[in-house]
């Protein structure tokens, strides 16, 4: 799988592509939740959106493929 470069807040994270479409077409966000603002990414092919934290979790897929 290749990773995808998106810039976010001045660097460069190096993510998986959607895991819902496999869209590499990524921007970068900025969620307000509770506990304040937190960088996101957002898929603008199928418009899911995750907080850069979780985004870079390792799915389930890539620990069975280890």
């Amino acid at each position: 799988m290749e990773l995808v470069e998106i810039n976010i807040a001045g660097r460069v994270h190096s993510v998986r592509p959607c895991p819902f479409c496999g869209g590499s077409d990524l921007l970068p966000g900025l969620w307000s939740l509770e506990n304040g603002e937190e960088d996101s990414i957002e898929c603008s092919t199928c418009l899911a959106g995750a907080p850069l934290t979780a985004w870079l979790k390792p799915n389930v897929s890539d620990e069975a493929a280890a």
